[in-house]
């Protein structure tokens, strides 16, 4: 499939919104284009957070290039209880038809975007998870929970 999913040219970032509105819809505090930590050179494009139960859902947002998407997932499993992927909706059906089966078995979530976004495969938990890096993660939530999310 074409990289050329939207009608017109538009930028990742402008997806943001709909995907923390599908997070905060499910009780997580969402914050856009949060930064990892000192210690590392990236941003996750969607931090969910529930501050009673300490649970992190990282989001990838991207317009295509599912491969890149799987990379940066990758790398938010040791940090994370749920990454998802969240792709435009024509591009999403593309995802869904043709690397469902291994977006499940690596525990990822699918996310379509349109009008709203929507769950198309609900992600499992990160069986990747490293307790001193979430721990890092939550370090950095808390110095920003006083900010508040963005929806």
């Amino acid at each position: 499939m074409h990289c050329n999913p939207l009608p017109h040219a538009m930028e990742e970032f402008e997806l943001y919104p709909k995907v923390c509105r599908l997070l905060s819809d499910r009780g997580y505090s969402t914050y856009q284009s949060f930064p990892h930590g000192r210690y590392s050179p990236f941003e996750v494009d969607i931090l969910g957070f529930k501050r009673d139960v300490e649970e992190i859902f990282m989001v990838e947002v991207k317009l295509c290039h599912i491969n890149k998407a799987v990379r940066q997932g990758m790398n938010r499993l040791p940090y994370s209880d749920y990454v998802s992927l969240a792709f435009p909706q024509a591009y999403a059906d593309y995802v869904y038809n043709k690397f469902r089966f291994s977006l499940e078995s690596k525990g990822f979530g699918l996310i379509a975007i349109d009008g709203t976004a929507k769950e198309m495969i609900p992600p499992k938990r990160s069986t990747r998870l490293k307790a001193v890096f979430k721990k890092s993660l939550l370090r950095e939530v808390y110095k920003r929970f006083s900010v508040q999310p963005t929806l």
